[in-house]
């Protein structure tokens, strides 16, 4: 059956190596083009769903109506000199006006310079686009009402930077394919991905390795739980020191070795789902959001401040050997929680968070192995700690069936269990109480439930309330010695010899 579909107007543009050949629709011609089924489509094409099917073979296929500027390292810098001006001795396009079409860039080493104007979409699929170049840099302009402001296949060591990235239908940027050791910096987005299906983002990174991005502002109003940043089936990426707000970073599907590190997240979370593991969340303040792993293991979580929401971090189906260091969890319903559903959830070490002010400090629910020490639960309403398992729990494929609430010397600090009216006698002044914790809700225990808070052992003799201040005195370090012959704990810590070693080389230089 043929239909009418698109009028091309073929745009020789064999590119160099890539051999890219440009097919571009054009209103006043007319094509006629036998419709193909999808059980028909050739061997090695793709299609998007929406606008047009793109062979492996380099052809892509613009969407009716769309003509491109392209710009190279020719004399003139291809399309620049009808759009900006062109520096042939740095390669770089400057605009000098507003548009309203696509810009391809199709050299190497391009800079892309938007100078404060702005590109916006008339209909078309793409913002700027590039495919299988090197060394670009997009800067300083405004890209509004694409379905993709910036579109990159196969591009690398290439640069995004200052630019304003809005309302655009599904992804801000997208990088597809092989991009690799890319670095987009410093744009602001907002309100893109705000189509009720696909997968977009304000940064969508698939099949991609090694990009930074950093020091980006990111806001969506308009999309509830919209994506900021999506990385699929890509690793080894960075997120540092964004803002993002009212949206979320997502990890999934065979992702592994990403960084989320010093981020501040309002109104969005941190999603790890069905990756590869080894995903490092590092000093990072999230409000009214938290952070959830679920499939995968072997991460790394330490040091973010999680307030305001339903879970702090939360463990979910078939999750093992992740790190938990160093957190401040307030005010949710469930500072941590270790939910292992039908499948398991173990393996997994918390230790020396700060949980304080939720509903339930640590939850526990058909996950078992866990290492939990070191911790200070502190005034959580319901439950500091609460551990459960149904009645249908296979113990018997569970070689250590039980959670171990302390590391054979030391436990956690218990805001319901450290005076003596609570059952914590230290006779012995050894810091931990004589009485095991029982946590509520089954058969865990904490053996060496801490008298004191738990916190940075060299505060006791080295910090600055400390008697001789950030110097050691004599009777500090005689106090010191005894903590580490008896082996008694300090702030949670047991003095090691070469902890003993760094006190005496304070007091041998004063």
């Amino acid at each position: 059956m043929v239909h009418k579909l698109y009028i091309f107007t073929v745009v020789a543009l064999y590119l160099s190596l890539a051999n890219i050949s440009i097919v571009q629709a054009v209103d006043e011609l007319h094509l006629e083009t036998e419709l193909i089924a999808n059980d028909q489509i050739p061997e090695r094409f793709m299609t998007n769903g929406t606008h047009f099917i793109r062979p492996a073979s380099n052809t892509m296929f613009l969407p009716s109506g769309i003509i491109t500027w392209v710009i190279n390292d020719n004399e003139t810098g291809g399309d620049c000199n009808c759009i900006g001006s062109w520096d042939p001795d740095t390669k770089t396009c400057t605009l000098t006006t507003d548009l309203n079409k696509t810009i391809l860039i199709d050299s190497d080493n391009i800079t892309l310079d938007g100078d404060g104007h702005t590109i916006f979409s008339n209909g078309a699929q793409y913002g700027v686009y590039s495919y299988e170049k090197e060394g670009l840099a997009i800067k300083n302009m405004k890209i509004i009402n694409y379905s993709y402001g910036i579109k990159f296949e196969e591009v690398k060591n290439s640069i995004i930077t200052h630019n304003s990235i809005v309302n655009n239908k599904d992804s801000g940027i997208y990088l597809l394919y092989l991009s690799n050791n890319n670095t987009i910096s410093f744009n602001n987005f907002s309100d893109n991905n705000n189509i009720d299906f696909g997968l977009g983002a304000d940064i969508f990174l698939e099949g991609c390795d090694n990009n930074n991005i950093i020091g980006n502002n990111f806001d969506n109003n308009i999309k509830s739980g919209s994506r900021g940043i999506f990385i699929w089936f890509s690793s080894n990426n960075m997120i540092l020191n964004n803002k993002i707000s009212n949206t979320t970073i997502t990890i999934l599907d065979g992702s592994t070795a990403s960084t989320i590190i010093n981020n501040t997240i309002s109104g969005g979370y941190i999603l790890d789902s069905h990756g590869n593991g080894c995903t490092r969340i590092i000093n990072n303040t999230i409000s009214e959001g938290g952070i959830i792993i679920e499939m995968t293991g072997g991460n790394t979580i330490i040091n973010n401040t999680i307030s305001n929401n339903e879970y702090g971090i939360e463990f979910i189906d078939n999750t093992c050997c992740s790190t938990v260091i160093g957190n401040h969890i307030s005010n949710t319903e469930y500072g941590i929680s270790l939910n292992g559903g039908e499948t398991s959830c173990n393996n997994h070490k918390i230790i020396n968070n700060n949980i304080t002010n939720n509903d339930y400090g640590i939850h526990i629910s058909n996950a078992n192995d866990n290492h939990i020490y070191q911790n200070n639960l502190i005034d959580n309403t319901i439950y500091n700690a609460y551990e459960f398992f149904d009645d249908n729990f296979d113990w018997s494929e569970n070689e250590n069936p039980v959670n171990q609430w302390d590391n054979g010397y030391v436990g956690n600090h218990w805001s319901d269990f450290n005076e003596i009216c609570e059952g914590c006698d230290d006779i012995n002044n050894n810091g931990i109480c004589d009485l095991p914790y029982n946590i509520p809700g089954s058969s865990g225990v904490d053996n060496y439930p801490l008298v004191e808070r738990c916190g940075d052992w060299r505060d006791e003799w080295m910090g600055e309330n400390s008697d001789g201040g950030t110097a050691v005195t004599t009777t500090e370090l005689q106090n010191a010695i005894h903590h580490w012959l008896e082996d008694i704990p300090v702030r949670c810590h047991i003095i090691r010899m070469t902890d003993l070693q760094e006190i005496i080389v304070v007091w041998l230089s004063e």
